[in-house]
């Protein structure tokens, strides 16, 4: 996807120092990708590094169960989006399952 759009600069937050480096190794060759060191929480931004309707686009995969406040944190990320532009939102929802979930979540950890 990065090396098929050149003129498209693209942002990478995690709270994580772990998973900023293991994205660093994997994309140092890509010039228009930045990371940054963020974690989400609610206000005018959400905590992000950014000012409003900085993206066209933001995806956010397995956070929200984490948050205290989702709702305010979905508001704020929302003010970094541009007027026109699109969240993707991916999560894990735990399914009542007596038998297969417990596996499911020993496997995640």
């Amino acid at each position: 996807f990065i090396k098929n759009i050149p003129d498209t600069e693209v942002y990478g937050v995690d709270a994580s120092s772990d998973m900023l480096a293991q994205a660093q190794t994997l994309l140092h060759m890509y010039l228009n990708v930045r990371l940054a060191r963020a974690t989400l929480g609610t206000g005018e931004t959400a905590h992000l590094p950014f000012t409003s309707e900085t993206f066209d686009l933001i995806t956010c995969t397995n956070a929200f169960h984490e948050l205290a406040d989702p709702v305010r944190t979905l508001q704020g990320i929302a003010n970094v989006l541009a007027s026109e532009g699109q969240l993707i939102l991916e999560d894990y929802a735990q399914r009542p399952s007596f038998l297969l979930w417990p596996i499911i979540e020993w496997i995640a950890r």
